[in-house]
């Protein structure tokens, strides 16, 4: 009698298959090999795939580690898009140190700091005697002392030298006027003038009151009429 060996189930403890259909399923198997029934599989390589691939689909830990897998891969990508920000963070911290057109730049400056230091070193001498000076020029002597009052004075002079072209010019017109010689006159005229501004004044309220008094009178009369029309 010919013996058959008929392959024991995989021993894996996530194996989702059904231990009661095991005897069906190795009469199958022997049946495919007696060739009473006919080979779902032509050989033992391809029954394996074919397991492998069940087992694939199926099984949960499988599932789990294709899961671990692509969560891995992830992890991977991110940790690389982490990196690359740390890069460029500490890129823009440093670059004053370590880009060469940021260092040529502050090269410059100091350079241009250095030569301006230089050029006070030089006049030195100059400047500490123009300041131990207590004078305000070359012109006017002013006391130490009184240096702050002459600061407070400049600029309440600066209005009255800018109208001193129209002051002289008035100055020169009341000379060839000769007012001095006809004064009762100017007082009788300038009399007169006020007189006229007291009276236009008076005019101008007086028509203002005029005014607001129509405006009054026509808001009533308007009202008074869409009250009559209604």
């Amino acid at each position: 009698m010919t013996s058959f060996s008929i392959p024991e189930p995989h021993n894996n403890p996530w194996i989702s298959e059904d231990k009661s259909l095991t005897s069906i399923k190795n009469a199958l198997i022997l049946g495919e090999r007696t060739g009473h029934i006919k080979k779902r599989y032509p050989d033992e390589s391809s029954f394996e795939d074919s397991n492998n691939y069940t087992d694939q689909e199926i099984l949960p830990s499988l599932k789990l580690i294709t899961v671990q897998r692509d969560i891995s891969r992830k992890r991977r990508e991110l940790n690389e898009v982490n990196l690359e920000i740390q890069k460029r963070k500490q890129d823009r911290e440093t670059q004053d140190i370590t880009h060469l057109d940021r260092i040529e730049n502050k090269i410059e400056k100091i350079k241009s700091l250095n030569n301006h230091l230089q050029s006070i070193l030089r006049c030195k001498d100059d400047i500490v005697n123009r300041l131990q000076q207590p004078l305000v020029g070359d012109y006017i002597k002013i006391d130490a002392a009184y240096h702050r009052y002459a600061s407070e004075v400049f600029p309440l002079l600066t209005p009255i030298l800018g109208e001193l072209n129209n002051n002289l010019d008035n100055i020169e017109w009341y000379k060839t006027t000769q007012f001095s010689q006809d004064r009762h006159k100017l007082e009788s005229l300038l009399n007169v003038l006020s007189s006229s501004f007291a009276a236009m004044q008076s005019q101008y309220q007086a028509l203002c009151q005029m005014r607001r008094s129509m405006n009054e009178m026509y808001g009533s009369s308007s009202t008074v009429g869409a009250v009559a029309d209604s």
